[in-house]
């Protein structure tokens, strides 16, 4: 057997504060069909990517709405405990109203093309009624903030205006083609137009909503940060051609922050350092406000194909963005069979079970929820290649996750599939019980192994 040799916190130590008990609304999930209702716990959702809720379906002809997918997903968000804090995203624009109504490249969201353009009535310096959108967001916010609808329904408390505008000809070059898709081929001034007219008119109907900026990507600078800082200010020396003249127009139209949180080089714990580059670059006023990543995770799921990584990287990425003071982190997605996939219908992917099967991440999910919610990350300690996280609750809990802040693409030749690590950890000894991530209880041994997939050490 292969001595062990103690690992000891003797390097550089920085400290992540977060100071407050996770509340179940943190844990956000997009699920995409209304009977794929996800079997874990979850406290937020987000209205994209549902098949039958995207506007020009919505609104297939102008002024004919056809609610019924939108009712389904906030009425079984609403059977699953969620009741005020699901997040709706407006887009793409219909093909009957598109400026160019034939173009394919276009994100391929629906049957129709186009949708990456603004409607014809809103032109490119912002000016014009704009009445397509008016009217649009007028009859969505009063369906879903009808008499009595609440009792069944989910309450959309946050809007946002478009999904990831930064793909984009105008505003960051983005070189549109089928392969790569654009979201929003306008401008700056049409972008902020349509946030101004989604705050007069959602706030009228219902005062506590909260209007949200457009969605960047923390983990692109130019494409992705900079767009949302100067739809917020323009002061970020936007793209020439951009029509950025709307000086701080932005940021008084929007209550909260939001932007993607993506890492795609399989190391979740870099999501602090984008966060951090994305609040560097906010005025004092919008740093102030309110925080979201209503979408993220490894992305497709080429990116990770490792069970036991994906398993890690989903506990890493929720607890790594619990320290840095955001609202509520979106997966991205609970029934997607290709994004950051948690769970698979029968049939596909090899699941026989009528109820569908729960990946090693979903497991993994449903694991680092319930080590957060309600508990208190006090700080975050990263010493070398480890990181542990202070958890505590009423009573005198004390727990600490642990895990090792590397980089991998397979748990292979790790001599720990548990933590898929070969890193030896002294326990500290008032921790007496380990939990996995396959959701494993066991005593706790004084020595440990630990790895890319975090372990739960609790003194009760």
């Amino acid at each position: 057997m292969k001595s062990l040799v103690l690992f000891f916190l003797v390097s550089l130590v920085s400290t992540l504060s977060f100071g407050q008990s996770v509340p179940a609304s943190f844990f956000g999930l997009h699920f995409h069909h209304p009977q794929d209702n996800p079997k874990v716990n979850y406290g937020t959702c987000r209205i994209w990517a549902v098949t039958g809720a995207f506007w020009p379906e919505i609104e297939s002809q102008s002024g004919v709405f056809d609610f019924s997918t939108l009712d389904a997903e906030l009425a079984s968000a609403k059977q699953a405990g969620v009741d005020d804090g699901c997040v709706f995203t407006f887009g793409p624009t219909p093909q009957w109203a598109s400026k160019h109504p034939t173009d394919t490249n276009c994100d391929h969201l629906t049957q129709y093309s186009g949708g990456c353009w603004p409607p014809t009535d809103l032109n490119y310096d912002g000016t014009g009624t704009d009445q397509t959108v008016i009217a649009a967001i007028t009859a969505i916010a009063a369906h879903v903030n009808a008499a009595g609808y609440l009792s069944t329904h989910a309450h959309i408390r946050y809007w946002e205006p478009w999904n990831e505008p930064y793909r984009s000809i105008s505003i960051s070059g983005t070189q549109c083609r089928p392969e790569h898709t654009c979201s929003f081929n306008g401008s700056y001034a049409q972008l902020v137009r349509i946030a101004e007219d989604f705050r007069t008119v959602i706030k009228g109907i219902d005062p506590g909503a909260l209007i949200v900026t457009p969605s960047g990507n923390t983990y692109f600078e130019w494409n992705g940060r900079l767009v949302v800082a100067n739809f917020l200010d323009c002061s970020h020396t936007p793209r020439p051609g951009s029509h950025c003249s709307t000086g701080t127009r932005g940021s008084n139209a929007v209550d909260v922050i939001n932007s993607h949180c993506y890492v795609w080089n399989h190391n979740p714990d870099d999501i602090v350092g984008y966060l951090k580059a994305m609040r560097g670059l906010l005025s004092a006023v919008d740093d102030a406000k309110p925080f979201l990543c209503d979408e993220g995770g490894w992305g497709t799921d080429n990116t990770t194909r490792d069970p036991d990584i994906e398993a890690g990287f989903v506990a890493r990425w929720f607890v790594s963005i619990a320290t840095q003071n955001v609202v509520f982190a979106g997966w991205y997605a609970w029934d997607d069979t290709n994004w950051g996939t948690l769970w698979l219908a029968k049939g596909s992917g090899g699941c026989k079970q009528n109820g569908g099967c729960m990946t090693k991440t979903g497991v993994a999910y449903q694991q680092v929820n319930s080590w957060l919610v309600g508990a208190t990350v006090s700080t975050c300690v990263v010493s070398g290649t480890v990181t542990t996280c202070a958890l505590s609750r009423s009573g005198g809990y004390q727990a600490e996750m642990v895990w090792v802040n590397t980089t991998l693409t397979t748990c292979a030749r790790q001599s720990s599939k548990e933590t898929c690590g070969s890193t030896p950890y002294a326990v500290p000894p008032q921790y007496i019980t380990k939990w996995d991530l396959a959701g494993v209880k066991q005593p706790a041994k004084r020595l440990e192994i630990i790895g890319a997939k975090p372990l739960l050490f609790e003194n009760q």
